[in-house]
């Protein structure tokens, strides 16, 4: 598209016609043939009260529970997103009240529908144009949407002012098809959901079951940890009570050590004593051997014998003496 964008100002528009679009990409068709057949300026936020001057102005708007389903369906709360729509829709009556003349309001479906809705539209252009309903809001979304303006105090005449304002706007075409499809997919969503989470709490079930196993488990590791402990204990002690005795059986060990240290020297000089006693032996032997040799030579002499009569006598003058 060639048409000049602008901003809405003060300054009164050229002849022609001035458009403003809730939704611009719904709206291209019938922007691209105004353009076409008229001097076509497109805004893209909305003029002051006093700059329309004497142009006309076409602002192609959405109906309200529609344009309401919109802001909630692009994930703004339904309090926040009516805060928004009302202080939309305000700047766009107070636009329309003092130029209804000058100012058109239309609603882009029925626009689609049946451009003849629009103003200085051409005769020759055929009608109507598609209309994308998948970009529509949920059918539940406006059915909350008209409850929410229905409901709001100061919504609700903003919405039947607007509506009445608007060309081609009516209460809002909601297809109870459509609502019972979206109705029967979020049973079936619904149902899904219930499954997953029947599904979820089985498995929760499930760890919860191996988590309490598992913590029994973990209680009876720990008894057989603290009696394994009391055991090393016991064994801690009666290592304790062994070193101990060891310790005692060192000392005695090593006094009979020392005992037998003395007991061998005590034994070595007694085998020292006893050889020099035997070599004593032998030698008073040798010479108990030699002076019974002597004295046999000495009896077995012929002096020995030639004086055997004078130490008889002697031994009949000397009668206790013995007798040698």
């Amino acid at each position: 598209m060639t048409a000049k964008n602008e901003q809405g100002t003060g300054e009164d528009r050229a002849a022609g016609l001035v458009v403003w679009s809730a939704r611009p990409e719904a709206t291209t068709a019938i922007l691209e043939v105004l353009e076409d057949n008229l001097e076509l300026s497109l805004l893209t936020a909305l003029p002051a009260p006093g700059a329309v001057g004497s142009t006309d102005h076409l602002l192609l708007c959405d109906e309200p529970a529609a344009g309401l389903g919109r802001l909630m369906a692009s994930g703004m709360p339904p309090e926040t997103a009516l805060a928004e729509w009302m202080e939309q829709t305000a700047e766009i009556l107070a636009l329309h009240r003092p130029n209804r003349r000058r100012v058109h309001l239309v609603e882009i479906r029925a626009a689609l529908r049946d451009p003849t809705l629009l103003p200085a539209w051409p005769d020759a252009v055929p009608s109507p144009f598609a209309t994308d309903d998948s970009k529509d809001p949920d059918p539940v979304l406006r059915l909350l949407a008209r409850y929410c303006l229905e409901q709001d105090g100061r919504a609700r005449p903003l919405a039947a002012e607007m509506t009445a304002a608007m060309a081609g706007a009516g209460p809002g075409d909601i297809d109870p098809a459509s609502v019972f499809s979206t109705y029967r997919n979020i049973c079936e969503q619904n149902g899904s959901a219930r499954e997953d989470i029947a599904r979820k709490e089985r498995e929760i079930q499930l760890l919860k079951e191996q988590n309490r196993a598992s913590h029994e488990e973990m209680e009876l590791l720990q008894k057989k940890a603290s009696a394994m402990r009391e055991e090393l204990a016991l064994l801690e002690r009666e290592r304790d009570r062994l070193r101990h005795r060891i310790g005692s059986k060192d000392d005695v060990l090593t006094a009979a050590e020392r005992q037998i240290d003395l007991l061998r020297r005590d034994l070595a000089g007694m085998v020292r004593t006893h050889k020099d006693l035997h070599e004593r032996k032998e030698r008073l032997a040798q010479l108990a051997d030699m002076l019974d040799k002597r004295v046999r030579q000495m009896e077995n002499s012929r002096s020995w014998r030639l004086t055997a009569p004078l130490r008889r006598f002697r031994h009949l003058l000397l009668p206790g003496r013995r007798r040698a």
